[in-house]
């Protein structure tokens, strides 16, 4: 349903964290000039450590709108 969820997630130095395409349309999670994950297809996933602490906001190059936020303690 082109969301996020959770919207905001809240993870320990060092976690990895990991996205899933669940929409049937292709998406990216993206951080200019630190990360992008490519194209997802559907049921495609996408893993990142996070290893700096900081609140870290994501976006989807086909929907700039579409923000999400992990927040590195």
């Amino acid at each position: 349903d082109y969301s996020y969820d959770p919207l905001v997630l809240s993870v320990e130095q060092g976690a990895t964290v990991t996205w899933q395409n669940k929409d049937n349309s292709p998406h990216t999670i993206t951080i200019l000039g630190l990360f992008d994950s490519g194209t997802l297809g559907r049921k495609h996933r996408y893993s990142r450590v996070f290893d700096t602490k900081g609140t870290f906001t994501y976006t989807d190059l086909f929907d700039n709108e579409r923000k999400g936020k992990v927040v590195v303690q």
